[in-house]
């Protein structure tokens, strides 16, 4: 039986139906992004690692370690898995004294890391002589949280020079809300058109959170957006609805990651049906 297709949105000259799903939209996008100052955080800066920084030299040496599991076929592969709190600081003395010349791809997951882990990782981020050639940045299943978030777009967006060729980001098995959600949507288009992958899967994101991604969409903010996970979230049915919509105008979108609720819904199959866009189960 021919699946009938659902009803095409309204042209993208008339006001966006999410706007009718969440009439407070419009209020909240005018108001100012409290975005956390750097230094409130109590981290330690590059010059403190770099004044005691014994034993770390080399990247040779920081695949020693027995929380890195090393890639033997991709030598600028770099995966950190069950890092303790004790290690954190060794892991980031290596990225603040440059043992990290040519990573292309830095995976940290399933860690638990102390609470300066990822503002000092920001902090390094924000020199702007570490992690130059990442191309991929994997944060998920640390406790990264909207606060990290922020202050990440924050710090993107004061230097376009800042990991500058870095366009996949993983924050999946987070703590991210809605507040993330909407730092990140609004921030300024020099850090949105960078992502050509965002997954922010299995966090704390609802309704609202997708809509502030799917307003970003319809204004054609994520310009080089071709994978969005939002997946394990409890995005509701107006998230849904606002995600759909936005898949209409985002041209650049091939995959979408989902949850198998959000995947049943017969009107985004539709639309990932006539737009060709890969839609993948979390199962």
């Amino acid at each position: 039986m021919k699946r009938t297709c659902a009803p095409s949105p309204s042209s993208p000259s008339s006001p966006p139906r999410l706007f009718d799903l969440f009439p407070d939209l419009p209020a909240q996008l005018a108001g100012v992004i409290p975005v956390r100052s750097l230094a409130s955080f109590s981290a330690v800066n590059r010059e403190a690692y770099a004044a005691t920084r014994p034993r770390m030299h080399s990247i040779s040496r920081l695949r020693s370690l027995p929380f890195v599991v090393p890639n033997p076929l991709h030598d600028s592969y770099v995966f950190v898995e069950r890092l303790l709190e004790a290690d954190s600081d060794t892991f980031l003395e290596a990225v603040s004294v440059g043992a990290l010349p040519a990573c292309t791809r830095l995976t940290v997951t399933n860690s638990d890391v102390s609470t300066v882990f990822l503002p000092t990782l920001i902090v390094l981020v924000s020199h702007g002589t570490v992690l130059c050639d990442l191309t991929y940045l994997n944060l998920s299943g640390i406790g990264m949280n909207s606060c990290d978030l922020i202050s990440l777009v924050t710090v993107l967006a004061s230097n376009a020079s800042l990991l500058p060729r870095c366009e996949h980001f993983e924050f999946y098995d987070n703590d991210i809300d809605d507040h993330g959600m909407r730092a990140l949507a609004f921030a300024e288009e020099s850090v949105t058109r960078r992502f050509a992958t965002l997954d922010v899967s299995y966090n704390r994101i609802g309704e609202l959170g997708v809509a502030y991604i799917s307003v970003a969409m319809y204004w054609n903010k994520f310009t080089n957006l071709r994978t969005l996970g939002v997946g394990g979230n409890r995005i509701g049915d107006n998230g849904l609805n606002a995600l759909r919509y936005a898949l209409h105008f985002q041209r650049s979108i091939e995959t979408v990651i989902l949850d198998d609720d959000a995947a049943d819904s017969p009107y985004l199959r539709d639309v990932c049906d006539s737009r060709n866009i890969a839609v993948l189960v979390l199962t």
